[in-house]
C-alpha cells in the first residue's frame, strides 16, 4: 500500500481558461466595433484602477507580480501533484493567460488604426524639403527654449504628462515616471519602458534630466493608447513641443533632433549663424551628456535590440526600431495639419 496523493491527470483547467481568454481577445481584435468599445471603455477603466494602485507604490510592480506568480506556480505544483501532461497544459494555460492579460490591458491598441489615421494627418509621405523644414522648426524651438540654468526635470515631466493626457482624456496616466537604476536599463540600451500589465511608466535613472523628460513623454504616449513606436514617438514629441513649460519643449525638440538623418541635421546647422551662441553650447553639452550616459558597446544591447525589432515586426510594426525615426518625420505632417 502506498501513501500520498496520486498525481492528477487530464487537461488542466488553467489551459481551458487560457484558451477562452485567447479566443476572447482575438475576437475583440477582429471586430472593429468591439475593439473601439474596448479602447473607449475598458482600457480607460483599467487605467484608472491600476493608477490608483501604482501611484501609491514607489517601486515598479511588474517584477513583484512576476515573482509572486512564480511563487504561486511552485506552491500549486507542490500542493497538487500532477502528471507531466497535466503540468504541461497547466503551464500552457498560464502562459496564455499572461498573454491575454497583456492584450486585454493594453496590447489590443496594436490592432487599432495607425497614428496617422487617428490624428487625421496628411497621407502623403514627407519630402526632403518637408524634413528640412522640420529640422529648421526644431532648431527654432531649441534656440527659443534652451535653458539658461539647471534643467527643471519635475516641471518638464509634469508639463508633458498634462499634454499627453489631451490625446486620451478618458485615460488616467500614471502620476510619475518611475526611475529604474541605470545598471538595469543601461546594458540593454533601454531608455524607458511601459509595463503592459500595470501601465506603469519607467525611465532609466542614469539619463540626463532632459532625456528622462523626453523619454517619459514617449512612454506616457504608450500608456495613453498609442502602441506603435512611431505613434508613441509622434505623440510624445507633439506633447513636448506643445507643452506649457519651456524645458519640456526643449527636451522634446532635442530628442526629435537626434532622430533626424545626420545629413539633414548638418545642413540645418550650416544655415544657423553664431555657432558659439549660448543655446548652441547648451545643446552640445546636453547631447554630450546623453552620449556619455549611453556610451559603451554591449553585445547584450545588440542582442536585446535585435530581439525587440523582431517583436515589433510580430506585432505588425514592419519598420521595427526604425519606427522611432518615422515618428519624428511624422512631426512634419502634424505641423502641416496645424497640430503644433
Amino acid at each position: 500500500m502506498t501513501g500520498g496523493r496520486a498525481p492528477r491527470g487530464g487537461v488542466s483547467r488553467w489551459a481551458v481558461a487560457g484558451v477562452v481568454a485567447t479566443v476572447a481577445w482575438v475576437a475583440v481584435a477582429r471586430v472593429p466595433a468591439a475593439l473601439e468599445g474596448w479602447a473607449t471603455y475598458v482600457h480607460p477603466a483599467l487605467s484608472h484602477a491600476l493608477a490608483a494602485v501604482t501611484d501609491r507604490v514607489a517601486l515598479p510592480l511588474t517584477p513583484v507580480l512576476a515573482f509572486a506568480g512564480v511563487a504561486v506556480w511552485i506552491a500549486l505544483a507542490r500542493a497538487r501533484p500532477a502528471t507531466w501532461g497535466r503540468r504541461a497544459t497547466r503551464g500552457l494555460g498560464i502562459a496564455l493567460l499572461v498573454v491575454a492579460a497583456f492584450q486585454g490591458v493594453w496590447g489590443l491598441h496594436g490592432a487599432r488604426p495607425p497614428v496617422e489615421v487617428r490624428l487625421d494627418l496628411p497621407a502623403d509621405p514627407p519630402s526632403d524639403a518637408d524634413v528640412a523644414a522640420l529640422a529648421d522648426a526644431l532648431l527654432a524651438t531649441l534656440r527659443r527654449d534652451a535653458p539658461v540654468g539647471p534643467f527643471d526635470g519635475p516641471a518638464a515631466e509634469a508639463a508633458v504628462r498634462r499634454e499627453v493626457a489631451r490625446f486620451a482624456p478618458d485615460v488616467r496616466l500614471p502620476a510619475r515616471a518611475k526611475r529604474v537604476p541605470h545598471a538595469v536599463f543601461g546594458p540593454l540600451g533601454v531608455g524607458g519602458v511601459i509595463s503592459p500589465w500595470t501601465l506603469e511608466v519607467h525611465v532609466d535613472g542614469g539619463l540626463p534630466a532632459w532625456a528622462r523628460a523626453a523619454t517619459a513623454a514617449h512612454e506616457w504616449a504608450h500608456a495613453a493608447g498609442f502602441e506603435s513606436e512611431a505613434g508613441a514617438e509622434l505623440v510624445g514629441a507633439l506633447a513636448g513641443v506643445r507643452a506649457d513649460h519651456p524645458d519640456a519643449r526643449y527636451a522634446a525638440a532635442l530628442r526629435a533632433w537626434t532622430l533626424l538623418p545626420p545629413a539633414v541635421r548638418s545642413a540645418a546647422l550650416e544655415g544657423v549663424a553664431a555657432p558659439d551662441a549660448p543655446w548652441r553650447a547648451r545643446m552640445r553639452a546636453d547631447l554630450r551628456a546623453l552620449a556619455e550616459a549611453t556610451a559603451g558597446p554591449s553585445p547584450l544591447r545588440r542582442a536585446a535590440w535585435t530581439v525587440y525589432a523582431g517583436y515589433l515586426q510580430v506585432r505588425g510594426q514592419g519598420d521595427g526600431v526604425a519606427g522611432y525615426a518615422r515618428g519624428v518625420t511624422l512631426l512634419d505632417a502634424a505641423r502641416r495639419a496645424g497640430l503644433w
